[in-house]
């Protein structure tokens, strides 16, 4: 079936990368590496995404790690390459900063409204736990994980940017770490 409306197949192979991305929360590479429906006319997949201008904000989450591979093994440059290969307006930030990231977006929103066209947000951020639930984390040290969890962790800093600007006091963070931790309530409708 040949199709029609160059549009309309843009958008459906933007929706088929877009839930490729989604599906495999991995690597830029894998995302933009869509595959192009029959019928497509020559030359039009050529800088699709910039040439949409659709509100797309695009986000990988790097955590710095591979499968098992800190990532400086096995990418060749940088990560926000990727975006800008593709014409996507690109921005970089502290993935560990929930404000730097709300900044970022509030941005990236707003130009995505202003019909400015896709963007690209790297956040460098970190895994703490393994990449699977039998993962034994030989690749890291301890003492790397504990110095992220320590010094980086995301919640603990907006905690205390809270505390300090008099948003949250000592006693109400108190609360909400000890209703987080607290184990779990039955299930509903399972009383026993």
């Amino acid at each position: 079936v040949a199709l029609r409306r160059p549009l309309t197949v843009m958008v459906i192979i933007l929706a088929i990368g877009l839930g490729s991305f989604l599906s495999i929360g991995g690597s830029v590479f894998e995302q933009f590496g869509i595959p192009y429906p029959p019928g497509l006319p020559k030359g039009m997949e050529v800088d699709i995404f910039p040439s949409l201008n659709l509100p797309v904000i695009y986000v990988c989450e790097n955590n710095q790690y591979n499968e098992y591979t800190h990532n400086s093994e096995t990418a060749a440059g940088e990560l926000a390459a990727r975006g800008r290969a593709f014409g996507l307006h690109t921005v970089e930030v502290d993935g560990q900063d929930v404000r730097a990231v709300h900044t970022a977006m509030l941005e990236l929103v707003a130009r995505a409204r202003r019909g400015e066209g896709p963007a690209f947000l790297l956040c460098h951020t970190y895994r703490f736990h393994g990449h699977n639930f039998g993962d034994p984390q030989m690749y890291r040290s301890r003492e790397e994980i504990a110095e992220w969890a320590e010094r980086r962790d995301p919640i603990k800093r907006l905690a205390a940017h809270m505390k300090e600007a008099g948003i949250m006091t000592e006693g109400e963070d108190e609360g909400i770490q000890q209703r987080v931790h607290r184990p779990a309530a039955h299930p509903r409708g399972h009383p026993d």
